[in-house]
């Protein structure tokens, strides 16, 4: 007969590595659902980090394909005393329904001055937009002469913004911070009909110059010839 002690250790015995692997296959199988879970999580931040990248490939894609518009007041080529007011479009596509606006609202000298004008902000351009501009399109139009706008105490700092459609809709809004003080500097020389009346008098004066160093070449060389004629030494 076995001993009831003995009997009862090896059943303790038992308990305890049945509890034992309990715990094992427990541990085991926690660790695997964390492995689990972790894989899950690394291919859920994956496809986040792919739809992202599509989206941004998706974004810069339809950039590219947009309008810009660009709005700038600058002096005219050739008459830098003259500025002018030139809206373009720069993008690949048309711009439609273009509007503009000003903070604080464009001013010309003329406008505080005597007599009848119509204020810039009152051009139907301004006030009804573009309908359409197409790709490479530049509208140039007369704003102000730089020194009546000194001497008149109007602003010369604007903030523009720019308001288009695209082809994929509304495209987002542009903003330009314009500063007129920047073309007050000395070297900005006017050069108009009187400047290209004195460089055509220069071109005129160097043709007179070179047709009589010609001439008087050929003569040199008529006279040599007929000393070559007559025999007599040059």
């Amino acid at each position: 007969m076995i001993p009831l002690l003995s009997i009862e250790a090896l059943t303790f015995v038992i308990a305890a590595l049945a509890l034992l692997t309990a715990i094992l296959v427990g541990y085991v199988n926690h660790r695997a659902s964390e492995a689990a879970q972790d894989q899950a999580a690394a291919a859920t931040q994956q496809v986040d980090l792919t739809r992202q990248q599509l989206n941004a490939s998706e974004i810069a894609r339809r950039e590219s394909l947009e309008p810009y518009v660009v709005v700038d007041i600058a002096p005219k080529i050739g008459s830098p005393q003259a500025l002018m007011l030139t809206i373009e479009n720069i993008g690949p596509s048309v711009a439609r329904n273009v509007r503009i606006a000003s903070e604080p609202p464009l001013q010309r000298s003329y406008e505080k001055a005597e007599g009848p004008a119509t204020p810039i902000m009152s051009w139907p351009i301004l006030v009804n937009g573009i309908a359409t501009l197409p790709p490479g399109r530049r509208i140039e139009l007369p704003f102000d002469m730089r020194g009546a706008r000194v001497d008149g105490d109007l602003p010369m700092q604007y903030r523009i913004t720019v308001d288009a459609d695209g082809p994929f809709g509304p495209v987002s809004q542009m903003e330009y911070d314009i500063d007129l003080n920047i073309y007050d500097a000395e070297y900005l020389e006017e050069k108009g009909v009187a400047h290209l009346v004195k460089q055509l008098e220069r071109v005129a004066s160097f043709v007179e110059w070179y047709k009589r160093r010609e001439e008087s070449e050929q003569f040199r060389e008529w006279i040599a010839s007929q000393r070559e004629k007559d025999g007599e030494p040059e």
